[in-house]
């Protein structure tokens, strides 16, 4: 087995701190790992497999706020996050968790392959394929998440040329590290490695919502192929996973946990996300930016589940969303609105379609009794149902990471033209539609171990006033 060293118990951690390059370091721990079972608690570790450090892309996003207490209570990394700014000042030491715990996540599924490959895992065929296409589904997941978060959006035109991440395939960690991939080259990796494992998922999840099933690569592929605009396949892919799991769940009923929700198809949830972003509770923290709290009715009760009730010095709604009870992977609802999407972007498309998949989602999200069912008096046609179904989806999957990619692939589309306005200190800040502001650049200690890298460019922020 290479003496590899896995952690198995939950706590593994990876630093990733050598001089030599930013990849050099494996978990440590003092377990060796050779039976299925083994590698299946290591992907089950919730800790450093399923929770995400992911607050920072919030703050990136359109809908929160923070007034002059919250970012003077918070810290550069924030602040930085928050105002879409240069982060040429960051320190070379500093660490940037979503990179450092994407790769990590990453050095674990191209572990378990390998070991899988080199047949030094006990099992028979069937099992080993199961496993390798269960490591090449999550190892997907988080390429996503990765390309999206320090790429630029997918554009047709120019994917084939803007840097993205490098895509590292290898456990060895004496191997060279690969240059910065291309957006497309990412994409095409992902819809690769997820057609490739489909036939060895298993139909039934055997660890409810944190391992990868059929329903979650065809979930997976239709949101590729949604921010790719390939509308034809998302649609398929997202009709294929409905016909897997279409529950929802009605959230005037006590609130599931992500491991047991049946809504959930891929259950992922956000580490320390109140001590970082919601401080509602002890009075300092980001809040509901005042234009999208306002785009909820008085009935909607979603809004309620991810505030706090305690307001601002603005008046804003305080964020409060429980972290066990909030799937930031992959749902249901969001398989109906990348349908409906699909849908109302494809001439010839009945609208009544559309309707009922709106009203399916939203009839479990109002109070009681209050639901009133949308109809073609509503949404009489094609323009007026995207438009509808994007703000849906703005609502519906609030504060989740998605958010901040749907921006961006908004802006590709056409279809998202704000000027983001920011204050701080007394200053106000405005971020342009497709500026290099709304990715992050690669972290500069990474940067310093691999100076061949191109840097992304970055605009900067205009000030205003």
């Amino acid at each position: 087995m290479k003496n590899k060293i896995f952690a198995i118990l939950i706590g593994l951690t990876v630093f990733f701190t050598s001089c030599e390059d930013f990849l050099n370091e494996q978990p440590k721990g003092s377990f060796i790992p050779t039976e299925i079972e083994h590698f299946e608690s290591l992907m089950l570790s919730t800790y450093t497999m399923q929770g995400r450090f992911s607050a920072g892309l919030v703050l990136m996003s359109d809908q929160v706020t923070g007034d002059a207490a919250t970012l003077a209570a918070n810290d550069a990394n924030n602040i930085r996050r928050y105002l879409l700014t240069d982060f040429t000042d960051e320190s070379l030491t500093e660490s940037n968790e979503f990179w450092e715990w994407g790769y990590a996540r990453i050095f674990v599924y191209n572990s378990i392959i390998e070991e899988a490959d080199n047949k030094t895992i006990a099992g028979t065929e069937d099992e080993l394929n199961t496993l390798v296409a269960l490591a090449r589904a999550a190892r997907a997941f988080d390429y996503f998440d990765l390309v999206n978060a320090f790429g630029k959006s997918y554009n047709a035109s120019t994917s084939s040329t803007d840097l993205s991440v490098p895509l590292v395939v290898l456990a060895d960690v004496n191997a060279q590290i690969p240059d910065r991939a291309t957006v497309k080259a990412v994409y095409d990796y992902m819809v690769q490695e997820l057609t490739e494992s489909l036939p060895y998922l298993p139909e039934t999840r055997y660890y409810k919502t944190l391992m990868p099933g059929k329903d979650m690569a065809y979930a997976l592929l239709s949101r590729i192929y949604l921010f790719m605009g390939e509308y034809d396949k998302a649609k398929e892919n997202a009709d294929l996973a409905l016909g897997i799991n279409s529950n929802i769940i009605d959230i005037n009923n006590p609130f599931p946990t992500v491991i047991e929700s049946q809504e959930v198809i891929y259950g992922k949830w956000r580490h320390n996300f109140l001590s970082r972003i919601s401080y509602g509770r002890y009075g300092v923290g980001f809040a509901v930016a005042p234009d999208f709290a306002s785009t909820f009715d008085a009935d909607d009760r979603r809004l309620a589940v991810l505030t706090s009730g305690n307001t601002d010095g603005d008046g804003n709604l305080y964020l409060d969303p429980s972290e066990s009870e909030f799937n930031i992977g992959l749902s249901v609802p969001e398989l109906y609105l990348n349908r409906s999407e699909c849908l109302a972007r494809t001439a010839g498309s009945d609208v009544q379609d559309i309707i009922d998949d709106m009203n399916t989602i939203r009839s479990k999200r109002y109070v009681t009794g209050t639901y009133v069912d949308l109809t073609t008096t509503d949404i009489p046609d094609l323009t007026s149902a995207l438009a509808f179904v994007l703000a849906e989806r703005k609502r519906e999957l609030a504060f989740r990471d998605i958010r901040l990619f749907d921006m961006r692939r908004l802006m590709v589309t056409g279809d998202y033209t704000q000027t983001l306005t920011r204050s701080f200190l007394g200053k106000d800040y405005s971020i342009a539609p497709n500026a290099n502001n709304w990715y992050m650049n690669i972290p500069l200690k990474v940067m310093d171990f691999n100076p061949s890298w191109e840097q992304s460019p970055r605009d900067g922020v205009s000030l205003i006033n």
